[in-house]
């Protein structure tokens, strides 16, 4: 029985050097390795959101009602109001808007005289 590396045959060489990299999983990492901590939980809170606004609407248990913040002092609401997205266009902007400033902390968007 023939010894098998990978799917491939260790007697011919068309195994010669590592499989290529994954373009998802090297994207992830540097997603990772560019973006801070908080800014990336904060964007994977947003995007568990809009997951799950397909099985159920978080806006009921998330969004800030003011019902249910003052008068039965559900005062997380006021926190976790801001992750709320069940709208594609929401996400994107969230993304497109964090991402940048996030990247670059050093890069000043105003400048004053």
């Amino acid at each position: 029985m023939p010894q098998y590396d990978n799917g491939y045959n260790a007697s011919n060489n068309t195994n010669s050097g590592p499989p290529p990299a994954n373009p998802i999983l090297t994207g992830y990492e540097s997603y990772c390795q560019q973006t801070p901590l908080v800014t990336r939980y904060v964007l994977n809170a947003v995007v568990l959101s809009f997951l799950f606004s397909f099985i159920f609407s978080p806006a009921i248990l998330f969004a800030n009602i003011p019902i249910f913040t003052i008068f039965k002092l559900q005062l997380y609401r006021v926190l976790t109001s801001p992750f709320m997205c069940e709208n594609v266009l929401n996400l994107l902007f969230a993304f497109v808007s964090v991402l940048d400033r996030a990247c670059h902390p050093g890069l000043t968007y105003y400048t004053h005289n």
